[in-house]
């Protein structure tokens, strides 16, 4: 099967497209047959070398991340996909493997896809859904509610009459202090 590889830190230049052995699944893998591929921001972070200290590669590395096609085998522990399915995948930045035909993939960073959804606008679903789940609940806080009003409490007094009631409305619920939720504003 052919691949895109690398054999050192380096530029795109130094990819070379190789024939390689197809890769055996594990007990705990998925072999996908691959019918997209999606070049990513890391990828080209990994080719470069700027992310050796969090993922060292093993070289010859074969490059890609992110990945849609259909199943062609699978380990015997794997429940969740058979063969035939349509998938999309994220390899483990460390190992890569979906610039090729095939690449096995660990179950638990594969997903099932419907007949209906072309595989090809699929590949790149990945990398940014992970991207989008981290920004939305594992490393960020807001530094105010979604939703509060901007003028913020401090500049209420400044107000006067109804602009003062309105932003009380929408104000006084988004309190950085407990667990508030944000109120919708008045007459929507």
């Amino acid at each position: 099967m052919k691949a895109a590889r690398i054999h050192a830190y380096g530029a795109i230049d130094d990819i070379r497209i190789e024939d390689v052995p197809e890769p055996v699944p594990g007990l705990d893998d998925v072999l996908i047959r691959v019918e997209a591929a999606a070049l990513n921001p890391m990828d080209n972070k990994l080719l470069a070398g700027y992310l050796k200290d969090f993922f060292p590669l093993a070289f010859p590395y074969t490059l890609g991340t992110d990945l849609a096609g259909t199943v062609v085998a699978t380990g015997p522990l794997v429940a969740t996909v058979r063969p035939g399915d349509r998938v999309i995948a994220r390899t483990d930045p460390a190992s890569g493997g979906a610039f090729a035909e095939l690449a096995a993939v660990p179950a638990r960073l594969v997903v099932p896809v419907s007949a209906d959804r072309p595989l090809a606008s699929l590949a790149g679903l990945p990398t940014a859904a992970a991207s989008a789940w981290q920004a939305l609940f594992d490393r960020s806080r807001p530094a105010r509610p979604i939703g509060a009003h901007p003028c913020r409490r401090r500049r209420r007094r400044q107000l006067r009459g109804s602009a003062r009631k309105a932003c009380r409305r929408a104000c006084d619920g988004n309190s950085l202090r407990g667990q508030s939720r944000p109120r919708p504003l008045a007459g929507r």
